[in-house]
């Protein structure tokens, strides 16, 4: 239940087929202690939450194979018609007990992928394999977006005809709500002639954060007053900090945690930028979007999906400084956002209400194919 989107959206998936009549189980592991967590959102929502500590990001044999034996007891005592898992570590511990426990629908949601770029070539190979055994074992394969479906079928998983795409559910209605403000400058020391950049998301390679101080740094000397707000926490943070002091911009980048208030902090930014080298679906271009702020990010994954192919945002090259520079440059000398319309219909695309009526309707087709539930 770490925060990002996969957390937000299986809360809001949990409590709307809970509203749909389905009995549901919600099954979360630990998470590190600077990825936040969200389990609170969870239970407001009135989701049935189970922790199950063993299961974590890292891969641990032991730790691991007492994941699969605890769920597999959890599901026989639970004896489910539907196993739905969600990103890597756990889709792949889940579906394999679901198989074990034959369940008889299997789905499963990459909202991203590890296939590419993040290990060896000889462990991406292997996982590769693994996912392509999984994949034909379970019935429903979802992406987030277009990119990850065509990413994951270029990679051997499955074929393209066998994924379908479901967007986000995410709360989205808070930020329809965001207006520009000073605020947050001031309480960062700033005048309100300050330009502020914000980037909100695990500082983590993948968001490859190092590419953005650099490309303010590139922009200091034209854009004096220029800052750099990094919202969220994560391993790379002390490197991060040492970077942007080592490159002489310490002052200017602003590393501020996690913030729990979201609209009033998009609010107070003159710029959202995302620096990925791989992305699913990113909840912070989403929301900065329906907040109505100008954005730049790295042409990668879902990102062109989220931004229309650069009707809502300017898309550059992933990995590099020049090109994400010139990006900012381009939107500080205008500063203009989506529109009125544009925010409304974006917030509409990812409602927690379309994804649950979506799913809904990929649960009973599955399950009118294979036995009679009480669910049909």
């Amino acid at each position: 239940m770490n925060i990002g989107g996969p957390a937000l959206h299986v809360s809001l998936l949990s409590a709307g087929l809970n509203e749909k009549g389905y009995e549901h189980l919600l099954v979360a592991g630990s998470e590190s202690e600077r990825e936040g967590n969200l389990a609170d959102l969870a239970e407001k929502e009135g989701v049935k939450l189970c922790s199950l500590p063993a299961l974590g990001r890292e891969i641990s044999p032991a730790r691991d194979i007492s994941c699969l034996v605890q769920l597999r007891r959890i599901l026989r005592d639970y004896r489910p018609d539907i196993v739905h898992t969600h990103t890597a570590k756990a889709g792949f511990i889940g579906r394999m007990a679901g198989i074990l426990e034959r369940v008889p629908v299997l789905a499963h949601t990459f909202h991203g992928h590890v296939l590419a770029g993040y290990f060896s070539p000889l462990k991406e190979a292997l996982f590769r394999r693994l996912e392509r055994w999984l994949a034909a074992r379970t019935q429903l394969l979802i992406t987030v977006s277009e990119g990850v479906a065509e990413d994951l079928a270029r990679l051997g998983v499955a074929p393209r005809k066998k994924f379908t795409v479901v967007p986000l559910g995410l709360p989205l209605r808070p930020f329809l709500d965001v207006r520009p403000h000073d605020e947050l400058k001031k309480q960062l020391g700033l005048n309100e002639e300050a330009l502020l950049v914000g980037a909100v998301g695990r500082l983590v390679p993948v968001k490859n954060l190092r590419l953005l101080i650099e490309a303010v740094r590139q922009l200091a000397s034209r854009y004096p007053q220029l800052h750099l707000a990094l919202i969220g926490d994560g391993e790379e943070r002390e490197a991060l900090a040492g970077l942007a002091q080592s490159l002489g911009i310490g002052r200017k980048v602003h590393l501020l945690g996690w913030k729990r208030d979201l609209p009033w902090i998009y609010g107070g930014l003159d710029v959202v930028a995302l620096s990925s080298l791989n992305e699913g679906t990113p909840v912070s271009l989403i929301e900065a979007v329906v907040s109505g702020r100008p954005v730049v990010a790295t042409s990668v994954g879902g990102v062109p999906e989220v931004l229309e192919q650069g009707h809502l945002g300017i898309l550059v090259p992933p990995g590099d400084a020049t090109a994400l520079a010139d990006g900012l440059r381009r939107v500080l000398q205008r500063r203009q956002g989506p529109g009125e319309g544009d925010r409304l219909r974006v917030a509409a695309k990812f409602a927690p209400e379309r994804l649950v009526q979506e799913m809904d309707s990929h649960y009973r087709g599955q399950l009118a194919l294979r036995q009679p539930t009480g669910l049909i």
